[in-house]
């Protein structure tokens, strides 16, 4: 019923404007210029929109680019949203939070975060409210969710296939000369498409070992239960010189309270924090995904209330890549420091601006693609950062 209110009110302002054409068409062509139409602007009005966002995020570089970006994307577009924060591992949280979201007139919701998400799906569909994600591979759910009509797709965090973090972090490891690496990941039962990145790693360290003087040994990968590396893990392997880790900030601390810095640490994560550990040689890697994917959830959750979907959307939802930003030397710090939003948090360095967005929206450009737009996502590289 509530998207239908919409829709007539939508369909009353575009009959009004047509009454009206004359005077906007004696504007002339300096206004059609300088950007859509009073007709584009106003064939579906989403000043009573709403979007629910929840995430497990309470502080930090994410959470304040996040909250930049969709006050930019709101104010150019006129809908409402809320953040809400959720729950890593308490599925019932996370569904009681969706609840009260949709009972405060939701028209979507997206998620950064993949917890009691087959549940979550069952509510949005029961209220008529649209489901999308980012910054999360939706592992332990996609698969329910991806047939509804009311799931959208999700925004990867970073490459689906995490191979080209493996294969980078080997090649760094043999750059500096190391010998003895140890490999440290959350739980593969939980983010088995970390499977790849650990595979690419070992089989790029195992080429080198063919041919090279000195072969690197690999030790047995540990697997942490989201909690801290314990520093026994030292103990254990004596003569290890380096990590590559995809445990974002459980592994550095433990290498500061245990006096192992003098170990190389090839890491997937970024924090501000972590910057003079970076200068002083202690991370050599660090990587990032761009808080402007969640442009793309926002486009499709807007589409859909609209009823106007992307005409190149496919029927079943997809995970859709967006690129990973690595961070491996001097060069590549400052140009994330001078250039990339989610260091900077000025809306006026978003790879996709809040002017840009709204061509992505239907209501505002019936041309509007969606392969098109899952193109811009995975050109957001450094290499792109750097040529800007």
């Amino acid at each position: 019923m509530k998207k239908m209110i919409k829709l007539l009110m939508s369909a009353t302002m575009v009959l009004g404007l047509a009454a009206c054409g004359g005077a906007g068409e004696q504007q002339g062509s300096d206004s059609t210029a300088a950007g859509n139409s009073a007709a584009e602007e106003a064939s579906f009005d989403y000043a009573d929109v709403k979007i629910g966002v929840l995430g497990h995020m309470q502080s930090g570089e994410t959470l304040d680019a996040l909250t930049v970006y969709m006050d930019a994307l709101s104010e150019e577009v006129g809908f409402s949203y809320e953040y809400v924060v959720g729950s890593s591992y308490d599925e019932q949280t996370n569904i009681t939070a969706v609840q009260n979201l949709i009972a405060s007139g939701v028209d979507g919701i997206i998620l950064a975060i993949d917890s009691g998400t087959p549940a979550i799906l069952q509510e949005c569909e029961a209220a008529g409210v649209f489901l999308s994600a980012f910054i999360t591979d939706m592992d332990s759910s996609f698969d329910e969710l991806k047939s509804s009509d009311y799931y959208l797709g999700n925004v990867n965090d970073g490459l689906y296939d995490t191979s080209s973090i493996g294969e980078k972090a080997a090649e760094l490891v043999i750059k500096d000369g190391n010998t003895n690496v140890g490999i440290v990941t959350f739980p593969l039962l939980y983010f088995p498409q970390k499977s790849a990145a650990i595979q690419a790693f070992t089989e790029t360290i195992e080429s080198h070992n063919d041919t090279a003087a000195e072969p690197i040994e690999i030790y047995e990968t540990q697997e942490l239960s989201f909690s801290a590396l314990e520093d026994t893990y030292f103990n254990n392997y004596p003569e290890l010189d380096s990590i590559f880790s995809l445990a974002s900030g459980f592994v550095h601390p433990t290498m500061v309270s245990a006096d192992k810095t003098d170990i190389d640490l090839y890491t997937t994560g970024f924090k501000k924090d972590d910057l003079d550990a970076f200068e002083n040689g202690e991370m050599r890697m660090m990587t990032l995904s761009n808080v402007e994917a969640v442009a793309l959830p926002v486009a499709m959750i807007l589409n859909a209330v609209a009823d106007k979907p992307f005409a190149d959307q496919p029927e079943e939802a997809e995970r859709i890549d967006t690129s990973v930003v690595f961070v491996t030397n001097d060069e590549e710090l400052t140009a994330l420091e001078e250039k990339c939003f989610y260091f900077t948090a000025d809306i006026d360095q978003a790879f996709i601006s809040p002017e840009d967005f709204t061509q992505y929206l239907t209501a505002y450009n019936p041309d509007a693609s969606y392969e098109e737009f899952k193109e811009v996502l995975v050109n957001m590289s450094m290499e792109d950062l750097m040529a800007k």
